[in-house]
């Protein structure tokens, strides 16, 4: 078991156990149907367990997740409660399908903005996009949509988490499309190898997932950070990495009215 969990998922992973069926699809294949399967509910709605581990300081907080279908495009609510020490923080993002209001005092100052989403994409497509600004308003459909355009995706493994029949998907980037989002920063050699040594500390370089094998869900999103001083040309389960922002959600309902 630890030996098929560290396979996947690196160190500290989570407590999973190989079930011993048949894969059947490809990750790239599996990843495509994880999208189309979120983007098919009228509404989701979740809770949130939520871990960050950024410059030092570490973020452990609950909140709630809604997403909901509407003629203007995706409503998404999405609410923290944190706590760095012993000192309370909340995030709220709430997204009507054209505004992004967000709301925070992660760094102990109250912010409020507002930001008008057609305008930005607009210039995202522009500019052939950016790093983290994809997924702004969309909730999970938009990040698992930024996932799959930005991330090679390895062949899934068949676990049981939480008693409950998984896949498990390990991801990391495309080293051309890391090219393009951060073209001045010279990330990747010749040889196409992502140069893990010179990423900025909290970047994140492989993704993993563990979605519900009925119904495709992303149950576990945890972004991870190599501990190499060496390039990797693929994802080696056998290089340390520690977790730099963790996602659980649990008590996923589908279809069930929400309150706009």
């Amino acid at each position: 078991l630890g030996l098929v969990a560290t396979s996947v998922f690196g160190q500290e992973p989570p407590a999973v156990s190989l079930n011993p069926i048949a894969e059947p699809y490809s990750g790239p294949a599996l990843m495509k149907q994880v999208v189309a399967a979120i983007q098919r509910h009228r509404s989701v709605s979740a809770k949130i367990r939520h871990r960050t581990d950024l410059f030092g300081q570490q973020l452990v907080g609950s909140g709630l997740y809604l997403q909901q279908q509407s003629t203007r495009g995706l409503q998404v609510r999405f609410s923290l409660s944190l706590k760095a020490g012993d000192q309370p923080a909340h995030l709220l993002h709430v997204c009507d399908g054209r505004y992004l209001w967000m709301s925070d005092n992660l760094d102990g100052n109250q912010r409020l903005s507002r930001l008008d989403l057609p305008t930005i994409r607009r210039a995202e497509k522009e500019q052939g996009g950016g790093p983290y600004s994809y997924s702004l308003g969309g909730g999970l459909p938009r990040l698992l949509v930024n996932l799959q355009r930005s991330f090679a995706v390895a062949s899934p493994q068949a676990v049981t988490f939480q008693e409950v029949p998984m896949w498990a998907l390990a991801l990391r980037w495309h080293p051309q499309r890391l090219r393009e989002l951060v073209p001045d920063a010279n990330l990747v050699d010749e040889q196409g190898r992502i140069k893990t040594d010179e990423l900025p500390p909290q970047f994140p370089d492989r993704v993993f997932l563990l979605v519900g094998q009925d119904d495709l869900f992303p149950y576990h999103i945890d972004f991870r950070r190599t501990e190499s001083d060496r390039g990797l040309a693929v994802v080696d389960a056998r290089s340390p990495s520690r977790s730099v922002a963790t996602m659980e959600l649990f008590e996923v309902q589908y279809n069930a009215a929400i309150d706009p």
